[in-house]
C-alpha cells in the first residue's frame, strides 16, 4: 500500500506539469494544434467487453472461458480522477444447467487515482472500494458439487490506457485487478471512449 501511495504521488506531480503545458494560454503565433489544450475538467465515459479470470479456481472451473462487460465514467480535474465503475462476468449468460461448472463475478466501485493527460491519451490508475459479488459452481461428480457464493467489500485497482481523438471518441484498455479477501479477480477488456477532455 506504500509503494501504491508514492506511486500515486509521483504520477500526480509530473502529470500536473503536464497539464500546466496543456492548460496554460498559448500566444497567437503558435499553430491551432498547438493552443488545443487539454480541459482543466475532463469526462471520459468507456464501455467494452472482454475476458474476466479469478485466482484459485478448481481447473475444471478455471478453464471456462469468462466473459465480460464493464462501464465506467471518470471525471477528471488536472491530472486527478474519480471514476465509477461497474462490471460483470460469467462463464455464460444464458443460464446454466444444475450440473454445469459455472463462474461469474460483478462489482460496483468508486475510485480515485491520478493521471497523465494529453491531447490524445489519457493514462489513469486508480485505487477504490467496491460492492462486489462472486459466484461458482464445481460439479465433482453426479451427486456432489462445490459452491461459492459471497457478497461483500472488495478492493480494486484500476489502469486505463485511452487512445483519443481530439474531440468526442476514442478507444482503449481497461484492466483491473480485484482484491478480495479469499480470491482475486482480474479483468482486460476493449473500450469505446467518449466524452469531453480538449478545449
Amino acid at each position: 500500500m506504500i509503494f501504491i501511495l508514492i506511486f500515486l504521488t509521483s504520477i500526480g506531480s509530473f502529470a500536473q506539469e503536464v497539464d500546466g503545458v496543456y492548460s496554460t494560454n498559448r500566444n497567437s503565433s503558435e499553430t491551432d494544434s498547438a493552443r488545443s489544450s487539454v480541459r482543466k475538467f475532463g469526462f471520459y465515459l468507456s464501455n467494452g467487453i472482454g475476458f474476466s479470470k479469478i485466482n484459485s479456481l478448481p481447473s475444471e472451473v478455471a478453464e471456462l472461458d469468462i466473459i465480460g462487460i464493464i462501464l465506467s465514467g471518470s471525471l477528471a480535474y488536472k491530472s486527478h480522477t474519480a471514476s465509477l465503475t461497474y462490471t460483470r462476468g460469467g462463464s455464460t449468460f444464458s443460464g446454466v444447467g444444475t450440473r454445469d461448472n459455472y463462474f461469474s463475478n460483478s462489482y460496483y466501485a468508486f475510485l480515485i487515482g491520478e493521471s497523465l493527460r494529453f491531447k490524445y491519451s489519457l493514462i489513469s490508475f486508480n485505487i477504490g472500494i467496491a460492492n462486489s459479488e462472486l459466484k461458482y459452481r464445481h460439479v465433482i461428480d453426479l451427486y456432489h458439487s462445490d459452491s461459492y457464493n459471497r457478497m461483500g467489500i472488495s478492493f480494486p485497482i484500476e489502469l486505463k490506457l485511452y487512445f483519443l481523438a481530439k474531440h468526442g471518441i476514442g478507444f482503449g484498455l481497461h484492466l483491473y485487478r480485484n482484491l478480495d479477501k479469499y480470491y482475486s479477480t482480474s479483468f482486460i477488456s476493449a473500450s469505446i471512449v467518449t466524452g469531453i477532455w480538449n478545449k
